[in-house]
């Protein structure tokens, strides 16, 4: 799974304030601090998938307002050897 990466922090900042109660700063702060790891052991695994499933928003996001869903494309690629 590949969400580009606004969308992929509109889902963690949605779900860590809403359900974990943490705020938007921390979220934004703790993603900053983990986002060599997520290139390293994360992002690097796409390179040796059979199939890559990419989500992308159709309309700029919202950060600061967490209760709109936004409208999400997907796009689904098995890439040639």
């Amino acid at each position: 799974m590949e969400p580009v990466d606004e969308l992929r922090t509109w889902w963690k900042l949605k779900r860590d304030v809403q359900e974990r109660g943490h705020s938007p700063e921390r979220v934004i702060e703790q993603l900053k601090q983990r986002e060599k790891d997520s290139l390293k052991y994360i992002k690097s695994q796409g390179e040796f998938a059979d199939i890559k499933v990419s989500f992308f928003n159709l309309n700029p996001l919202d950060l600061e307002n967490l209760e709109n869903e936004p409208a999400i494309g997907l796009q689904v690629v098995m890439p040639n050897e």
